[in-house]
């Protein structure tokens, strides 16, 4: 043994002093140098990407606080709560585009999100590997589809063949439009948060003796509901910004909806028609503030939401931590018994 050992060492002493007699020579140096030039020219043009990115959102960001925070202050009144005018539509509040902008993502989010998650787990939890790479392929090319095809689909069906609200365009139509394209997006978003779950968070749940439903529920979604949540944020924001399947099934009419069935116009959609049709100051104005309004209600959105996500992780690494200091409580308790009774 004490020979092989011997060899061995030798061995091993040998492929270090060649090792480091490469490292000397001019073909490592060559290398080594190429390798510099690559990582060098790969950071200078990730920095001068992220640069130009930067640039243009602050340039947009300031072009809209400049023209439309000092008309919110100056006419609030006028651009939130003025009755819509029937001869210039343009020139009402946007107070009924508010209401019909939330009406669509709670409607839409009722529909989508229960849908979005069992689709998720079904393809992370419980399907085999020829129906989890269909259905995982089959997300993905949902997820890829112009969103102008699918306004058309949702015309087509909720609009013109079923007629919901009576003369098809309505909230209702719109919202389940709008889950088409996205239930794929939160079922994308959902799986890869389930994914990022350690395995053995499952093993340990199946070793103390839980069921797969309880494990999927009690232990997987918590630990990934920081994702899960930054979907949701994303989903939200994506159907605010949605203008053509939205004007396609909702229509464009600027009256404050009182239910699920009525017409109406949300943010991004009276930003596109009043824009598109009316040039003059006031419809720039309104849409301007209608700009501010959309973001600052992201904004809104996204902190409570991180909030909510927060409060949620800590309560669930607090109960963790809890159930480890009692297990250690009680192999301690235990340790005392068995010395006791061997004393």
């Amino acid at each position: 043994m004490e020979v092989k050992k011997d060899k061995v060492s030798i061995k091993n002493i040998n492929v270090n002093f060649k090792c480091s007699e490469y490292l000397k020579t001019k073909k490592y140096k060559k290398i080594q140098a190429k390798r510099v030039v690559y990582s060098s020219a790969i950071f200078i043009t990730i920095t001068f990407c992220v640069f130009i990115a930067l640039a243009f959102l602050a340039t947009l960001l300031t072009v809209f606080l400049v023209n439309g925070v000092g008309l919110l202050f100056r006419n609030f009144s006028v651009l939130f709560i003025t009755p819509v005018n029937s001869e210039g539509q343009e020139t009402g509040g946007i107070a009924p585009y508010i209401i019909t902008t939330l009406l669509l993502i709670i409607l839409t989010l009722i529909v989508s999100l229960p849908l979005a998650f069992i689709v998720s787990t079904f393809i992370k939890e419980y399907a085999s590997n020829g129906v989890r790479n269909f259905t995982t392929a089959l997300v993905n090319i949902t997820v890829s589809t112009p969103t102008i095809v699918i306004g058309v689909i949702g015309l087509a069906i909720f609009v013109l063949t079923f007629q919901l609200g009576g003369t098809g365009f309505s909230i209702l139509s719109a919202a389940l439009t709008l889950a088409i394209i996205i239930v794929p997006v939160l079922a994308q978003g959902f799986l890869i948060s389930l994914s990022s779950v350690p395995e053995e968070y499952r093993l340990a749940s199946f070793a103390m003796g839980a069921s797969k439903f309880d494990t999927v529920m009690r232990v997987v979604v918590p630990s990934a509901v920081v994702g899960i949540l930054s979907t949701i944020i994303f989903a939200i924001a994506r159907i605010i910004s949605e203008s053509v399947p939205v004007v396609l099934t909702l229509g464009s009419s600027v009256h404050t909806p009182t239910g699920f069935f009525d017409q109406g116009r949300t943010l991004s959609t009276n930003i596109f028609i009043t824009l598109l049709n009316n040039s003059s100051s006031d419809a720039t104005e309104q849409a301007y503030v209608s700009i501010i309004v959309t973001l600052f209600f992201i904004l809104i959105l996204n902190l409570i939401i991180r909030f909510i996500s927060n409060y949620i992780q800590k309560k669930h690494l607090g109960k963790i931590v809890q159930k480890r200091i009692q297990k250690n409580e009680a192999k301690k308790t235990c340790n005392a018994h068995v010395t006791a009774k061997n004393n």
